[in-house]
């Protein structure tokens, strides 16, 4: 089950987004400047399920994505920012798009993420 929702949460991490491809004109997001809304910005993090330490995930300023699991996996993608509350992961291959709904950050940069199923995870800044 978590490492189940570490590949929903590439990611790092509310109801499907789209059918998993970006067309040219879809609303692929920088990160970085005035389209950055939301806590998921440029950098690295890592996803905590459960109190454990699930993977990381390095966010570039174009909104491509790599994730890093435990188990040696590696995702690549785009984010599509959907509002300043809901980010989506659309990945390269045969990867499902997941989307979430994203928390208030904190002061130490950490914040909560909402997947489809209510199971929720920890993001925050690896290092």
């Amino acid at each position: 089950m978590k490492t189940a929702f570490l590949l929903l949460a590439s990611a790092a991490l509310l109801a499907a987004c789209s059918d998993g491809t970006i067309d040219g004109d879809e609303d692929v997001v920088t990160l970085e400047g005035e389209q950055a809304s939301g806590p998921t910005r440029a950098g690295s993090y890592e996803v905590v399920v459960e109190g454990e330490v699930m993977g990381t995930t390095d966010i570039e300023p174009d909104g491509r994505y790599a994730s890093h699991y435990a188990d040696g996996t590696v995702v690549t993608g785009q984010i599509r920012r959907e509002s300043a509350t809901r980010i989506c992961f659309v990945p390269d291959g045969d990867f499902a798009t997941t989307c979430f709904s994203e928390g208030d950050p904190r002061p130490d940069g950490s914040y909560e993420v909402v997947g489809d199923d209510g199971t929720t995870a920890t993001i925050r800044p690896a290092g």
